[in-house]
């Protein structure tokens, strides 16, 4: 199963890069549109071949992250007694947690 869906995957890159060619070469169009239209074939590409899903990822789980600090922060800026809700802090850790997992996944790809 894994080696048909790397072949699929081959074979819609294959395609897509041909597809890239003849938008390039295609002198109908100027560049503005040529540019429009290479986003658009970009956005075909599978979940796996598009680097900002993983940096939607990385984006949210580092927001979560920050929560907590910045949670405190206000607090103490407001004047309030700066304790931190458990949930918060439970899902701040967790939220560090993946990202190093995630962060730490990626690079033994590469």
């Amino acid at each position: 199963m894994v080696n048909k869906n790397m072949t699929e995957m081959e074979t819609q890159e294959t395609e897509l890069i041909q597809l890239y060619k003849e938008i390039i070469e295609n002198e109908r169009f100027n560049i503005q549109e040529k540019t429009k239209l290479l986003d658009e074939v970009r956005k075909i590409k599978h979940p796996q071949q598009n680097r900002w899903n993983y940096w939607y990822v990385i984006f949210a789980l580092a927001l979560i992250s920050f929560s907590t600090p910045i949670a405190y922060a206000l607090k103490i800026l407001t004047g309030q007694e700066a304790t931190i809700p458990e949930g918060l802090l439970s899902l701040s850790s967790t939220a560090v947690g993946a990202l190093a997992g995630f962060l730490t996944a990626s690079l033994k790809n590469n």
